[in-house]
């Protein structure tokens, strides 16, 4: 597996905890209430899956030749 894959998947969950924390920043100040806000985290969230999986589909397939650990009858 390529290391900025793993790098993207490992920051998943930072950034998450980041975005938590500036929605409830945002709350405590009274700028803008936690239950207004929750579509961001689910935003960010689908914004990371994204960026993996348009990651993942500009690497290099396989060939079905090259094997993949896959089981080939």
């Amino acid at each position: 597996m390529n290391n900025t894959l793993n790098l993207i998947r490992a920051a998943r969950g930072p950034v998450q905890l980041i975005v938590l924390g500036i929605l409830f920043i945002l709350g405590y100040s009274q700028i803008a209430p936690v239950w207004q806000t929750w579509p961001v985290l689910l935003i960010s969230i689908g914004l990371m899956k994204l960026l993996e999986w348009l990651y993942q589909r500009s690497l290099p397939t396989e060939s079905a030749a090259g094997g993949g650990g896959g089981y080939h009858a």
